[in-house]
């Protein structure tokens, strides 16, 4: 299945006329064929994306800035719990100048806002401690 779908892309792909970079990146593509074939054998595994991969790469430079898990497992349990919570209540990019729907990647999990302000959203979203009032 999967060769044919890569055939079918090939020759796709050979009907039109590209950019020499986007070419250059399939052809690259077609010469791993093989290792793109061995990975797909297993169904329903999952693979890595660019979102998931620029989210890790910032996980290891602050890391590496707090040079790894060093002292105290509280005090490295901490500084990651910062980190994730800034991460998910800081605004997306509004020098970008593309107008979204949600305003931070918790406004899109939560669907919800409690202020226009993303500090204090952050703020009241942590205020319970990360209980659930019944």
């Amino acid at each position: 299945m999967f060769d044919r779908r890569m055939k079918a892309f090939q020759k796709w792909f050979e009907k039109l006329t590209w950019p020499a970079a986007v070419s250059e990146m399939t052809a690259k593509l077609w010469k791993r064929a093989q290792q793109y074939r061995l990975a797909y054998q297993h169904e329903g595994c999952y693979r890595t994306s660019n979102q998931v991969d620029r989210l890790m790469n910032r996980m290891t430079r602050l890391f590496y800035a707090g040079r790894g898990l060093h002292g105290h497992l509280h005090s490295s349990e901490l500084r990651l719990r910062g980190w994730a919570l800034l991460h998910n209540f800081r605004p997306f990019a509004r020098r970008s100048g593309v107008q979204r729907e949600y305003t931070s990647p918790a406004h899109r999990l939560n669907k919800k806002q409690y202020h226009s302000d993303w500090l204090q959203n952050l703020l009241i979203a942590a205020s319970m401690g990360g209980k659930i009032r019944t």
